[in-house]
């Protein structure tokens, strides 16, 4: 039996921000292709099957408490 202190509650969330920020493709080669997502995360797929493996996450768009700063304001 599960009792009161073992149940927690949780509340499903996920960011996004509002304006999305725009899909921009950074570079391609013959095997990847690195863009800004709707997120504004920089990633870097394999362009043959990019469902085959996770995403490289190159750089967020907030990392350090100027950029939160200047994506606060905006």
């Amino acid at each position: 039996m599960v009792g009161k202190s073992d149940r927690h509650n949780t509340i499903g969330t996920w960011w996004y921000s509002s304006p999305p920020f725009e899909h921009v493709v950074l570079a391609k080669d013959d095997f990847t292709i690195t863009y800004i997502n709707e997120e504004g995360i920089t990633m870097r797929e394999r362009k043959d099957n990019p469902l085959s493996s996770m995403p490289q996450f190159v750089h967020y768009p907030v990392e350090t408490r100027e950029e939160f700063r200047t994506v606060k304001r905006t």
